[in-house]
């Protein structure tokens, strides 16, 4: 099993071109007193990317996920 984890890790977003070029913005904010690492990031943060380091990006790209969605077939659950 972590065998299977680590191959996870390590090959993910392989399968598009360029993958070693794919980053994820994270933020580190402290929260009473405490340091929290948080993957949401404000949406104003897109257009600071494209402004200030145009260059090195081809897109940027942001989404919001207020739901999360699992589906096998026609059934589906719906995480909140």
């Amino acid at each position: 099993m972590i065998g299977l984890w680590m191959y996870g890790e390590v090959s993910f977003d392989h399968n598009f071109a360029n993958y070693h070029r794919i980053a994820q913005v994270i933020q580190n904010v402290t929260n009473s007193g405490t340091l929290e690492t948080w993957t949401s990031v404000p949406f104003p943060l897109a257009e600071e990317l494209r402004k200030n380091y145009g260059s090195g990006f081809s897109h940027v790209v942001m989404c919001r996920v207020d739901d999360h969605v699992v589906t096998v077939g026609d059934n589906m659950l719906r995480l909140r």
